[in-house]
């Protein structure tokens, strides 16, 4: 008997330790140090423009693929890159993150070799459009960059 009143004391002890937690204020730190988060709006804008340049171009790409038209392959490979990286670094900058630039250098290479993916197929406006949000896109990571 011992056993299971023991057990159903520490069972109750568990339940009601969060709740009288709560109730409890917690020591105020006496001063603290606020750093403000840098501003990264223009690297925000340029990768949200990217990324809507690359999931277009992506779409074409893949419905030429759908047709086994293979030409758009290395554009697909390329904009996905861009499309997940760019998604990532928008966030980052719109957050005001102090990861944004060291990233930042990574979009642009990415940026930089899909650049350059897009301008073997300038026929293709979804190509151009992408070759294009990709050289801006860079150019405002090296900014950030440094």
């Amino acid at each position: 008997m011992e056993r299971r009143s023991f057990v159903t004391a520490l069972g109750f002890a568990a339940l009601t330790a969060p709740a009288s937690a709560a109730s409890e204020k917690p020591a105020k730190p006496a001063q603290q140090e606020v750093r403000p988060k840098q501003s990264y709006v223009a690297l925000a804008r340029s990768s949200s423009i990217c990324l809507a340049a690359g999931q277009n171009c992506l779409r074409r790409a893949l419905a030429a693929l759908a047709t086994k038209d293979v030409a758009l392959a290395d554009c697909a490979n390329s904009a996905a890159d861009v499309v997940a990286a760019c998604g990532a670094l928008a966030a980052l900058a719109g957050l005001g993150s102090p990861y944004a630039p060291a990233f930042a250098r990574t979009v642009a290479d990415l940026c930089l070799a899909c650049e350059k993916d897009c301008d073997k197929l300038p026929s293709v406006a979804e190509c151009a459009a992408l070759g294009a949000a990709c050289a801006s896109c860079a150019a405002e990571c090296a900014k950030a960059a440094g």
